[in-house]
């Protein structure tokens, strides 16, 4: 989901972007480059002799596998990669995604499912914050966790062809209700054991939160 919301993020910035399976390609803008990159020097340097940046080729995937020549590798633990995710769920706010079939021609039904996610934040301070991830189907009333989501990133802005949507049955209010019930007990469980106990005082808070609907091949 992260890969697909960045692709869209940076899409909307201006960014070339040449995808492929788990990964792509992206041809960063000026403006992206100067915020992301890292790079102060370099553009304070053409900046001070009136020349014109290149800005960065970067590679963004999922995998640790052999890096494409010449271009930067920005994977999920790289910190350009969580501030491109942060950025994208800040100017997201409510997003809506479909879940590609495997095969095209199939007529299929999608399944809505409600996300919620943010980073944690304690008070009074203590544990390390947590990103987290949780869903809940509005079909069925299932709950998953980051760790459970079963897809790929194998998601579109728009509705699939062949693909029909299924009517929520549960209310978004009270499976948002749900959602952030369950994502302050997930929270507590993250938190090494030998704190557990003394988590139980801290008050969490979501930093940055945002929420969106998946339609699922799964209900």
């Amino acid at each position: 989901m992260h890969l697909t919301l960045i692709k869209e993020f940076l899409i909307h910035k201006g960014a070339s972007v040449t995808e492929g399976k788990q990964e792509f390609m992206v041809q960063l803008t000026e403006e992206l480059d100067r915020k992301y990159m890292n790079r102060p020097y370099y553009w304070h340097y053409r900046d001070a002799t009136f020349q014109k940046g290149e800005p960065a080729r970067v590679f963004i995937s999922m995998n640790s596998t052999e890096d494409p020549p010449s271009v930067d590798k920005i994977t999920h633990s790289h910190p350009v990669f969580q501030s491109l995710v942060q950025s994208a769920h800040e100017e997201a706010g409510f997003y809506k995604f479909y879940e590609k079939p495997a095969v095209q021609h199939v007529h299929v039904k999608l399944y809505p499912w409600l996300f919620f996610h943010g980073e944690s934040e304690f008070t009074p301070p203590g544990p390390e914050s947590l990103w987290t991830i949780q869903a809940m189907s509005l079909t069925t009333g299932t709950l998953q966790s980051q760790d459970d989501i079963p897809f790929n990133d194998n998601l579109s802005g728009l509705i699939p062809e062949n693909c029909t949507l299924s009517i929520p049955v549960i209310s978004f209010e009270h499976a948002i209700s749900r959602l952030i019930t369950h994502t302050e007990m997930a929270i507590r469980n993250k938190i090494n054991t030998e704190r557990l106990e003394e988590s139980k005082s801290y008050d969490v808070r979501m930093h940055t939160p945002s929420a969106g609907i998946i339609y699922r091949l799964v209900p």
